[in-house]
């Protein structure tokens, strides 16, 4: 069936309409045919498993989706246990490994992840933003803020307060809101937002109209060429890693002028 459909495509430019037409039909009698066939499969297999067991194949899903609940649920139960055990015995190793597996599983911020599981993972991130917060170190404080929002543990305030000292250490603007960036696959700090104020969006109609030529180039010699252009949208891009490159261009250039001032002064 696929060998047809690419020959199909393969002489469209080439063939008369009734030809096309042939073809076409071809293609659709392959088609129907396929589908019986798969029809026919599916109907043996389901008489096959009614004559074995007694009952359809919806009776066995069901039965195994069952058995996948009543497992997670087990699961979900054991870990309660052993986190409420380690957690009184202040057994560090065992906590983390249970966070580490239930992370690995990616339940931890689920509804039915149990509830000391969830403390003793805040407890652990707010262990380590204080430390970050301390230490005023914008790499510290950008891991212990990843880490945070890995286990679920951005309403405690010692999250605000990193977010707050990370914005503060790395100079970000005011507007800025950290806790809202998500972690690109590359490390960076970034969030997107439309913007709908109308004075910026005015600004950028206006970049638009005041650069705006009217020029024709090589691939429009011919046609209409645009008037103008119009602002559909606008996004703004909170990059914090690309903010503290700028930074340190700028601050690189500052100093370049100083040092081109004093040159002349002498």
């Amino acid at each position: 069936y696929g060998h047809v459909v690419r020959l199909t495509q393969c002489v469209t430019p080439l063939l008369p309409a009734s030809s096309m037409k042939f073809f076409e039909d071809l293609s659709k009698k392959a088609a129907d045919k396929f589908d019986k066939q798969v029809a026919k499969v599916k109907e043996h297999a389901e008489a096959g498993i009614v004559e074995v067991t007694g009952r359809g194949s919806a009776h066995w899903v069901d039965k195994a989706d069952q058995k996948v609940r009543e497992a997670s649920e087990y699961s979900q139960q054991v870990m309660q246990e052993k986190m409420e055990e380690a957690l009184l015995s202040h057994d560090s190793e065992t906590i983390n490994n249970l966070i580490d597996a239930t992370l690995s599983h990616h339940v931890l911020s689920s509804e039915k992840t149990p509830e000391s599981v969830r403390r003793a993972a805040k407890d652990i991130a707010a262990r380590h933003l204080q430390l970050a917060i301390e230490s005023e170190n914008p790499k510290q404080l950008k891991g212990s803020l990843v880490a945070a929002k890995r286990l679920a543990a951005t309403d405690i305030p010692e999250y605000a307060e990193a977010a707050e000292k990370y914005k503060l250490v790395k100079k970000l603007p005011a507007g800025w809101d950290v806790s809202s960036m998500r972690l690109h696959h590359l490390g960076r700090m970034f969030t997107e937002n439309e913007i709908q104020d109308p004075d910026t969006i005015a600004k950028f109609q206006h970049l638009l109209d005041a650069t705006h030529q009217k020029v024709i180039t090589k691939d429009r010699r011919t046609g209409d060429v645009p008037e103008a252009y119009e602002v559909v949208s606008v996004k703004g891009i909170c990059n914090a890693d690309q903010w503290g490159q700028y930074m340190a261009r700028r601050e690189e250039i500052r100093q370049e002028l100083q040092r081109v001032r004093r040159g002349a002064e002498q």
